[in-house]
């Protein structure tokens, strides 16, 4: 694409993701405006196949900015350009999502005033097998206030309490 060959964009309604579209009275139903374009000015779309964006603006109409591909291609075309759910590699979303991981546990460290080791214990008790033997929070909180209550407990939960201290 040239510099000449701006972007036309669609300026009535949208789609979710951002493609121009209309009501078509004659299909009594909603239509991508840039599937519209292509017909009128290339011909008839195959079905099955899409009508794919170069320059990756959902609302372009430009039909020089755009080209046929089949459901394959389209995938290509997003994991080549790094959008849409292929925007990362595995390995990236991985990193990604333990950086995540990290940031919430010093939070939760911050916020509990409870130790990076005491938050992974709870990950890695393998005395924990069934999870609706756990009391619910008011039942903690009523065996908490019995006078003989010991911090011991069928569940993390109470573990959890007895750390953090409430």
């Amino acid at each position: 694409m040239s510099i000449h060959d701006e972007c036309i964009e669609w300026d009535e309604g949208t789609t979710s993701g951002g493609y121009g579209c209309f009501w078509d009275k004659e299909l009594k139903r909603s239509v991508n405006a840039h599937r519209r374009v292509w017909e009128e000015e290339r011909g008839p779309i195959p079905e099955g196949i899409f009508v794919l964006h170069m320059c990756d603006n959902p609302p372009c109409i430009n039909v020089d900015h755009l080209f046929l591909g089949t459901a394959r291609d389209n995938m290509r075309d997003m994991s080549s350009k790094q959008r849409g759910r292929n925007k990362y590699t595995m390995r990236e979303e991985i990193e990604r999502l333990e950086q995540k991981v990290a940031e919430q546990q010093r939070e939760i460290e911050r916020l509990k005033k409870v130790s990076r080791e005491f938050i992974e214990s709870l990950k890695d008790d393998d005395d924990i097998h069934d999870w609706s033997q756990c009391p619910t929070e008011k039942q903690a909180e009523a065996a908490q206030r019995k006078p003989n209550a010991t911090a011991e407990t069928p569940c993390i939960f109470a573990t959890f309490e007895a750390e953090v201290g409430r």
